[in-house]
């Protein structure tokens, strides 16, 4: 689907470098070599999902440079109707060079119940704070719910008990 994920329905613009397709595209703020800029449609994960009558997901992985919090804004429907396992890329440089915190996304996910796991020492653990985490990728589920533990158990996550 050519479309970027947001929380609005619209046009924007994404920047990139030409001739390399080097995952950091994004929304919001040309690099000094991102020279290419093309027009895109932007869709929430809550329109795209129900115009293209696509299930409710139990799990979502996003890489989105930059655009996490604005795409989860988006998905408001979807993670309060199928409280899905997230796996969400959060890249330290690029918050801060988008003058925001991981704290952002936490401070959204925290009231639906969600909680954060990164690696630690080589290990998946279940951490109360986001700022604990040093690895990018993050974990976010909730671990009231039995499927969601389930899952987790299957990568031997600790901090559930």
């Amino acid at each position: 689907y050519p479309v970027a994920v947001t929380d609005r329905e619209g046009e924007g613009v994404l920047y990139s470098t030409p001739e390399l397709a080097d995952g950091r595209a994004n929304l919001f703020q040309p690099g000094t070599d991102q020279t290419g800029r093309q027009p895109v449609p932007t869709v929430t994960l809550d329109s795209w999902r129900r115009r293209e009558h696509q299930v409710l997901p139990d799990f979502i992985k996003m890489d989105v440079e930059g655009a996490e919090a604005a795409a989860l804004r988006g998905a408001q429907e979807t993670l309060a109707a199928s409280e899905p396992l997230l796996l969400v890329e959060m890249k330290e440089a690029i918050f801060q060079s988008l003058g925001l915190e991981r704290t952002a996304i936490q401070d959204f996910l925290r009231p639906l119940g969600y909680r954060p796991a990164g690696l630690a020492r080589g290990r998946w653990r279940l951490f109360d704070d986001v700022r604990e985490i040093a690895s990018r990728n993050v974990w976010w589920l909730k671990p009231q719910l039995p499927r969601h533990r389930h899952k987790a158990g299957r990568v031997r996550l600790e901090g559930l008990t």
